[in-house]
């Protein structure tokens, strides 16, 4: 795996024509020059179309979830709000976890148990009226016969009902009244599993024209069935003089579910549910206020917005269809025109990066990077329902760039950065502000780095500076106490990974763009490496 990443890397290398910094040469070619005039304007279609896609046509001065409205926003005609698909699955899985199954209650089951206790009891009777079962002689050819007849029933129970003292007609009568009154009070299924629970806890009993909802746990299977029986016979006998055991062997012979899942009503419903949800989620009129100023705005209010600025588009657009591209290409010039704007430092005053094509790429790559750092970071916001600012970890560019270059071209990265980070997030004041004074001090704590623990310092640097400045900005907002402290906390986490997330890719810029830092040249020194040991052996001296 490690040959295969280094031959990967050599490749790279030599794509990009990368040498080492000693080797280097400027040769002002044509295709040269061309990449370089090449590179800025790829940079800014790219950044401008694709950072962020979701909201590159949205305006600027609309207010997002969580800020403040600064003036009154009157709907200029009747705005209806659909539901996204996302949303509607969201209804369609709530609608699944909540519809109760649907189950048929078969009385005439219930029925066929009474009527086969009664038919027992006869049978009992008339065996127990034959004079010679009572004397004993026959009793083993009842016994027989009632095995044939019931074989689930045991041997035991047959001979305690043929007995003469045992009143079988009580017996029945007390079955009788448990089955009904206890066990298929509410039914028997034949496992409790064809029925999974459901969020509500609730299923549905059809008894003929009628629906009863009952909680799942009221339920019973076979198996608790048997449970419930022997319960209520152990009750019963606090009160009454019954043979509990011989009750149910008895009465658990005839027990039998009476109870189906109908699964064919179940999925009729749910699709019921499915056509009857509507696609509408909210219609504001002509005139009404979408939000009021001063106002933070809701989750409910920004989809309103939405949905308005979508439909001012679609009637520029009818309009004039050149209206459509014209946010995309506002950006775009923004964008190189910062990037302009870092090339004429680079040309007069640091002419050694400007001409060099691996370096400017590598650059490039930083902005890239970092970017795409933001984006992870907004998704991730996103996800957990954080809207901040403090979120993006902008420490990242000015100490990657300090330490693969100088701290003038780390603070020109970081300036250049925070302007570009300020037009692709609406012109957001608060993170041009800490982007640029968090980014002049990582820029300034990374000017010497001559070991990895030197991190350690910077981090330090990074999280202190995080802290004044949210602290700052926070108070300037009179942002209550309790927020002050979530919005410290979250900021002082994101600087810590920022800073860490560079020490990871760091390497790879060194090695795939030819950069020799200091960090490089101490690991190049290093006595232990396998070349000097041998240098040290063969050419004492010489190393």
């Amino acid at each position: 795996m490690f040959s295969l990443l280094l031959r990967l890397k050599r490749r790279i290398k030599r794509l990009l024509k990368v040498q080492a910094e000693s080797r280097q040469v400027y040769q002002p070619t044509l295709r040269s020059r061309t990449i370089k005039g090449l590179m800025p304007v790829a940079a800014a279609v790219l950044i401008a179309v694709l950072y962020p896609g979701e909201a590159l046509f949205d305006p600027v001065d609309m207010p997002r979830r969580g800020e403040i409205a600064l003036e009154d926003i009157i709907a200029p005609f009747q705005v209806t709000v659909t539901k996204t698909e996302r949303e509607i699955r969201q209804e369609q899985e709530d609608i699944r976890r909540r519809m109760p199954y649907i189950i048929d209650y078969d009385s005439t089951i219930v029925a066929e148990v009474v009527a086969g206790l009664h038919s027992f009891a006869r049978i009992v009777d008339s065996l127990k009226a034959i004079p010679a079962v009572r004397a004993g002689e026959l009793r083993d050819s009842a016994a027989a016969l009632l095995a044939a007849r019931y074989p689930m029933l045991s041997a035991e129970a047959i001979n305690w009902v043929l007995d003469t003292t045992v009143v079988v007609d009580s017996v029945r009568a007390v079955l009788a009244r448990i089955l009904k009154d206890d066990i298929y009070r509410v039914g028997v299924l034949n496992e409790l599993s064809a029925v999974p629970r459901k969020a509500n806890g609730t299923v549905i009993v059809r008894r003929g024209d009628r629906e009863l909802r009952y909680d799942r746990a009221r339920l019973l299977d076979m198996a608790s069935a048997y449970a419930r029986l022997l319960t209520a016979l152990d009750r019963l006998a606090d009160t009454t003089a019954i043979d509990v055991s011989h009750y149910y062997l008895i009465g658990k012979n005839f027990l039998q579910p009476n109870l189906w899942v109908n699964m064919e009503e179940y999925n009729a419903r749910i699709r019921q549910a499915f056509a009857d949800i509507t696609r509408v989620k909210r219609v504001v009129e002509k005139g009404d206020p979408i939000v009021r100023r001063g106002q933070e705005v809701t989750a409910e209010q920004e989809a309103v917005l939405k949905e308005l600025a979508q439909m001012l588009r679609s009637q520029a657009a009818r309009n004039n269809r050149l209206s459509v591209f014209l946010p995309a290409l506002a950006r775009m010039l923004l964008v190189a025109g910062m990037f302009g704007l870092m090339y004429l430092f680079l040309y007069y005053f640091r002419p050694e990066v400007f001409k060099s094509n691996p370096k400017l790429l590598a650059l490039f790559l930083v902005f890239g990077v970092q970017l795409f750092l933001l984006y992870l970071a907004e998704q991730a916001g996103d996800t957990l329902g954080i809207s901040s600012v403090y979120l993006y970890p902008v420490a990242f560019l000015p100490v990657i760039v300090t330490i693969l270059f100088d701290v003038e071209v780390g603070m020109l990265a970081t300036i250049v950065f925070a302007v570009l980070a300020g037009v692709l997030h609406r012109f957001s004041f608060s993170l041009v502000l800490i982007t640029v004074v968090v980014g002049a001090a990582g820029a300034f704590a990374s000017r010497t780095v001559r070991r990895r623990t030197h991190f350690y310092r910077i981090t330090g640097i990074v999280v202190l500076a995080t802290m004044i400045m949210i602290l700052v900005i926070e108070s300037l907002k009179l942002s209550p106490t309790d927020e002050l402290l979530g919005e410290i906390g979250l900021g002082v986490l994101v600087s810590a990974l920022s800073v860490l997330v560079t020490m990871f890719v760091l390497p790879v810029f060194e090695s795939l763009f030819g950069f020799t830092t200091d960090i490089t040249l101490l690991e190049l020194s290093d006595l232990n490496h396998p070349l000097l040991k041998r240098l040290a052996l063969e050419a004492p001296g010489t190393y």
